[in-house]
């Protein structure tokens, strides 16, 4: 069996959107005031996560990814009831391909991850006047972030 490489620096920064994060506000909210809340949440949410520990690590089919940090950004605001959707966006800090994967795979230190965000939506929620009804993380597909991060090359 083909032991992991040396974890070695990527020499561009990639980066991933690894989940999507729905959340949904009760109210009608005019344009304006729906990307002022969605501003404000992916605002907060970030301020969160840099403050924890972001050292995952996990494999991709054949690639073990380390990951540098988490942030969040706005990806979609509805107004009306309003949903905003927010991407976690991984920095990776290092690749090593080998034959066989010497980390978790992915969906299987996912819960870590979303436990992370869940974390930041409800310090978030403690912070600002409005509070999410819904809050739903949905994974990516594996495919999706090694597309995100070009190292399909096989």
């Amino acid at each position: 069996m083909g032991e992991a490489m040396d974890m070695e620096p990527l020499p561009q920064e990639r980066s991933a959107t690894l989940a999507t994060i729905e959340l949904v506000f009760e109210g009608v909210f005019v344009e304006g005031n729906a990307q002022k809340l969605a501003a404000e949440y992916e605002g907060l949410v970030s301020k969160f996560l840099e403050g924890r520990r972001s050292n995952y690590r996990f494999s991709l089919l054949t690639a073990d990814i380390e990951m540098k940090n988490l942030t969040v950004r706005t990806e979609e605001v509805r107004p009306g009831s309003i949903l905003v959707t927010l991407a976690a966006i991984a920095t990776i800090a290092g690749v090593a391909y080998n034959a066989v994967a010497s980390y978790p795979q992915f969906k299987e230190n996912f819960p870590e991850v979303r436990d992370d965000l869940n974390a930041a939506i409800e310090w978030a929620s403690t912070k600002s006047v409005f509070k999410p009804i819904s809050v739903d993380v949905v994974r990516r597909d594996e495919n999706g972030i090694l597309e995100d991060l070009q190292l399909r090359k096989w």
